[in-house]
């Protein structure tokens, strides 16, 4: 499993925009106001974060590791465009440090808002993570939407974990095998990331022996 995504992400600075399963946040939640004797709550800390302290944000999980409810939480938080990066590494390190895995509700869930997401960080996570995920097979066509702007991406992050989405993909449905295997074959050809083109082997490997 990768080590954990660049740690130099940046939250989104814009005004939070809500998707359609965003919970309805009070207006004064961004202030993340701590009631006298009651600790933080996970958002309130995500919302404290700068966006680029490593050690701040496994600080953040380690904190809240084992509290109730932390992947529905996070999946949650997933849904505000403020939150989408950081708490998508918080889920991301979570599954890694575990041997959880997202059931197919909770993962079709993900996959959907994260068809929606802004940042670039919160995409390659959702990628990188996709090992850990349940997907059933009534949820392909999502994971193909969110696989097909990945591999357009101009992050090469993005662009080199896309190519195990594709990988991913195709163990998911076989239909789309021979479709999936000539795009790595043409991708092979214009690939000249150094970083993107050992992801790329991999996945045409992989893909060439299902």
């Amino acid at each position: 499993m990768p080590a954990a995504a660049p740690l130099g992400l940046a939250l989104q600075q814009s005004s939070s925009h809500n998707r359609p399963d965003q919970a309805i946040l009070p207006s004064n939640a961004r202030q993340a106001d701590r009631k006298p004797g009651y600790p933080m709550t996970i958002e309130a800390d995500l919302r404290q974060w700068n966006g680029k302290s490593a050690h701040d944000i496994r600080t953040i999980h380690a904190r809240h590791r084992d509290g109730p409810g932390l992947i529905d939480d996070l999946v949650t938080m997933c849904a505000d465009q403020d939150l989408e990066a950081g708490a998508t590494w918080l889920l991301k390190h979570h599954l890694e440090a575990s041997p959880a895995r997202l059931d197919p509700a909770v993962a079709v869930r993900l996959v959907r808002l994260g068809t929606g997401f802004r940042s670039w960080e919160a995409r390659l996570h959702l990628l990188q993570m996709l090992d850990r995920l349940d997907i059933p097979k009534s949820a392909v066509g999502l994971l193909a939407q969110l696989v097909d702007a990945c591999f357009e991406d101009r992050k090469t992050l993005v662009r080199a974990w896309s190519y195990h989405g594709l990988q991913h993909l195709a163990r998911l449905d076989s239909a789309r095998r021979s479709e999936i295997l000539a795009r790595l074959n043409r991708a092979e050809e214009t690939e000249h990331a150094a970083s993107a083109k050992v992801r790329l082997r991999k996945a045409l490997s992989a893909v060439s022996g299902l």
